[in-house]
């Protein structure tokens, strides 16, 4: 829950307000992880980092992945690459394509463009790593003919993506196709 006040005693006295409309839900304020913060030093809350931004057209808040999340998202990437070592490009795609889809999915409501495209780039330099463990005698020419095909779709116009070299409708997905889609905001008086 996250209560956004202009004063640090509006603030303070929203704990007594609070109180009475979370017990009408089952709900209690766990006293060690309830936090009164200045929002213009931003904070971390469920992935994401919120923080407000002083611009030339005014406040504006900015919720992007926190840095722990991404880190997070970058083991779990290095996990698989590490637990798949030596297997089959198809292995490797049937088991990163839910991940990369499920945490992009997750940041997709928030500023992460530019998150998804680092995620990318991460991925690939794994790929590269990947398949010259699977072929250490072959070069990268050959390597790339073999495994990266355009799009099957042709909705991308991208021209290198990972493909199962024996089922080729099998390709990795990639974060930054996600779209970004704003969340619909919930005016205050439409809550109980």
């Amino acid at each position: 829950l996250v209560v956004v006040c202009k004063t640090k005693e509006q603030a303070m006295s929203m704990y007594e307000r609070l109180e009475p409309y979370l017990t009408q839900r089952g709900l209690t304020l766990a006293e060690d992880k309830t936090k009164v913060m200045n929002i213009s030093e931003g904070f971390d809350f469920l992935g994401f980092n919120l923080r407000q931004y002083n611009t030339n057209n005014g406040i504006h808040l900015f919720i992007k992945p926190s840095k722990a999340s991404v880190k997070k998202a970058r083991e779990t990437i290095k996990n698989v690459f590490m637990q798949l070592k030596g297997k089959p490009v198809g292995d490797l795609i049937a088991t990163l394509n839910p991940i990369i889809r499920g945490i992009g999915n997750y940041w997709s409501s928030q500023v992460a463009k530019k998150i998804f495209g680092q995620i990318d780039s991460y991925i690939w330099i794994k790929l590269r790593k990947h398949l010259k463990v699977l072929h250490p005698n072959k070069s990268f020419k050959w390597i790339y003919t073999r495994y990266f095909r355009p799009d099957y779709t042709g909705v991308s116009k991208d021209r290198w993506i990972l493909t199962d070299p024996h089922e080729h409708k099998t390709q990795l997905f990639k974060m930054s196709w996600i779209p970004i889609v704003r969340h619909n905001v919930v005016m205050y008086r439409n809550s109980p």
